[in-house]
């Protein structure tokens, strides 16, 4: 479970990242973002979450970027951020006691619309393994107060 609140945190933290910087972009607002986790072939249920994405959040380089809680005990660095059209792609490594290769693509389908998928390959106490996400948000409207 540990593992799932990782990769969630991760995602949430991420979509302003992805969102960074110009087309595509996403709008502001409250969002509601599914997340289909498989594992060693196992499908887990679908994890909704709700949270906000505020435009000061939107204008943040990819670097200032806060990383999920892993962070403290590992190096992450994104790199390789490209966008192509209304898709962004881009590779995060982590060093230290938990490694952790990802690779994740996100579609914009609109400012209030986007689909992706993250592949991860993890170390944790030894063992490898390895993890897909399916992501997807909407936009539900304005942040409540």
């Amino acid at each position: 479970m540990k593992i799932r609140t990782l990769l969630v945190t991760f995602v949430i933290s991420t979509s302003p990242l992805l969102a960074w910087g110009g087309n595509p972009s996403i709008t502001p607002g409250l969002w509601k973002v599914s997340i289909i986790m498989q594992m060693n072939g196992m499908t887990m249920p679908p994890q909704i979450i709700r949270h906000c994405i505020t435009p000061a959040a939107l204008k943040k380089p990819h670097g200032a970027i806060p990383l999920p809680p892993m962070s403290a005990k590992a190096a992450c660095k994104v790199r390789d951020v490209t966008r192509h059209g209304n898709t962004v792609s881009w590779k995060m490594s982590c060093s230290g006691a938990e490694q952790m290769e990802t690779v994740g693509t996100m579609i914009y389908y609109s400012a209030e619309h986007y689909k992706g998928r993250m592949k991860m390959t993890m170390t944790q106490h030894g063992h490898a393994m390895r993890m897909t996400q399916s992501i997807e948000g909407w936009r539900l409207g304005n942040c409540p107060k």
